[in-house]
């Protein structure tokens, strides 16, 4: 699933777009549940649907997307639900179609692209945000499950289409998503490096 947002004027607006009809219905009823301070919608489409591209095109000053992270010919297939296969699977789009669909609808000049994706998937992903956005327009954050975590599972990889930050973020980052290795079951809470974060891409796009 895709998530953008933009600024039009004063009021903040989040589009979700979402290929399947039945997570496109589940994320419409989180829509209503917790997106109050925004004026949201979800759109059922595709990231490689060019219409969707020419409707949406520069508007949004920051794209946050998930997409899929097994190429289809690679990674065995463990679940007999198709939802779930075609969030796992490439199928009509691969992640340098996430990122040309992307570019296409950010705002020229400022817009902002973030990626999170499986640590073990880096090389892939990165290759494909640099050949759409250039070498010095992506940094990548390396990502631990806590502090004491011996190596990363995710990557949150970034692309500028602005030109005073490209080379800013020439050194990688790293955080941790959690003070504390998880004990037992429930939630745990964010580690103060990943709230940064966060706070990071929501305020992408801002003055």
């Amino acid at each position: 699933m895709a998530y953008c947002s933009a600024s039009p004027g004063t009021t903040r607006e989040c589009v979700f777009f979402e290929k399947q009809k039945a997570s496109a219905d589940r994320c419409a009823r989180s829509v209503v549940a917790n997106c109050v301070d925004f004026d949201a919608q979800v759109v059922e489409a595709d990231c490689g649907d060019s219409d969707a591209a020419r409707t949406w095109r520069g508007r949004f000053d920051v794209v946050l997307a998930n997409p899929p992270f097994f190429e289809r010919s690679r990674g065995t297939p463990t679940s007999k639900s198709e939802e779930k296969m075609l969030g796992r699977f490439e199928s009509t789009a691969t992640i340098e179609d996430f990122c040309i669909f992307a570019r296409e609808i950010m705002k020229p000049g400022v817009g902002e692209f973030f990626v999170v994706f499986p640590a073990h998937g880096r090389s892939r992903v990165v290759r494909a945000m640099r050949r759409v956005f250039g070498d010095g327009a992506v940094t990548v954050t390396e990502c631990f499950d806590n502090p004491n975590a011996n190596e990363a599972n995710l990557v949150f990889v970034r692309a500028s289409l602005s030109d005073d930050d490209v080379g800013s973020d020439a050194e990688e980052e790293t955080c941790a998503l959690h003070p504390k290795p998880r004990e037992g079951g429930g939630q745990r809470a964010y580690a103060e490096p990943f709230s940064r974060f966060l706070r990071r891409v929501a305020s992408a796009g801002e003055e």
